[in-house]
């Protein structure tokens, strides 16, 4: 069952960071993708945790920095509570430096850094913890759904859903997060599928881990057959990327260009994806005849 839980106005956001989405404001900043078209980026930030085994969200924000995109989708924000990271972090006995950064709420942490607005997404129970989806984003955000994205009382799964507005009309932009099986990940691609046939009106942006690395047998192709083929960019592992599991679509009225996996040098060591950014070519508003 897909939840549509639609709040309108950023103001009757509820602030439960444990159930519905949640929304921050920040000053924003004056970078931005010019008339026409947007940057967007994916990226699996892997509790912030790098290839060193290190938890630095210093390190993913500059990243972040480096990926210079208007709208970013983030996956595996570490949802857990600061309280429970902290007796983690005395528990093994972590250094003064690295219980600083299990202190850090990862998403206010991000947020602040980055400025713009935040999405919080649902958290999400699993075997490692509670993690969450975000987004966050230059522009004003003017609604947010959440999509339920759970088939098993294992892991839970949920993907941010939200109409961002840009240059003067309405963007929608789908963050997710699928799991690891393949039947999985059927079902929840036509849940997506669902959901996306609902505002067939509006330019569509759908980003994400995927965990599809299949290439020709792909339970991604209901997707593709509504939006236009993802061009699979190879973001996983960081080290020695080989596996397209991070994923850019956007509906046949856009136009995805300069898709590619970013690979800096500190991109490569701060989690164990690669973050994907591309523009996309956004078509000319409708005028009302």
């Amino acid at each position: 069952m897909t939840l549509d839980r639609d709040w309108g106005s950023t103001e009757a956001l509820a602030p439960d960071m444990h159930g519905a989405l949640r929304l921050a404001g920040y000053p924003e900043p004056e970078r931005g993708a010019g008339a026409g078209a947007v940057t967007v980026a994916t990226y699996n930030i892997h509790r912030c945790v790098g290839l060193d085994r290190i938890r630095d969200p210093a390190r993913i924000a500059n990243v972040i920095h480096e990926l210079n995109a208007d709208v970013i989708g983030l996956q595996e924000v570490d949802g857990r509570s600061r309280r429970v990271q902290n007796m983690l972090a005395r528990q093994f006995g972590a250094p003064a430096e690295r219980r600083a950064a299990n202190a850090l709420d990862q998403f206010d942490y991000l947020a602040q850094k980055l400025g713009g607005q935040a999405v919080r997404g649902p958290v999400l129970r699993g075997p490692k913890g509670n993690m969450t989806t975000a987004l966050i984003t230059r522009h004003k955000v003017v609604t947010i759904r959440e999509l339920d994205l759970s088939l098993s009382a294992r892991e839970s799964r949920g993907a941010i859903d939200v109409d961002l507005e840009i240059a003067g009309r309405l963007i929608r932009v789908i963050v997710a997060h699928l799991g690891l099986r393949v039947r999985e990940r059927e079902q929840q691609i036509a849940r997506l599928c669902r959901a996306v046939q609902a505002t067939p009106d509006r330019p569509l942006i759908v980003m994400g881990d995927f965990n599809e690395w299949h290439l020709h047998r792909s339970t991604l192709s209901p997707l593709d057959e509504r939006l236009g083929h993802a061009t699979p960019v190879p973001s996983f592992p960081a080290r020695f990327p080989l596996l397209s599991l991070d994923r850019i679509w956007a509906s046949r009225d856009a136009l995805v260009t300069h898709l590619h996996v970013h690979r800096s040098p500190l991109a490569r060591k701060a989690s164990d994806h690669l973050p994907v950014h591309a523009t996309i070519r956004l078509p000319p508003p409708k005028h009302p005849a």
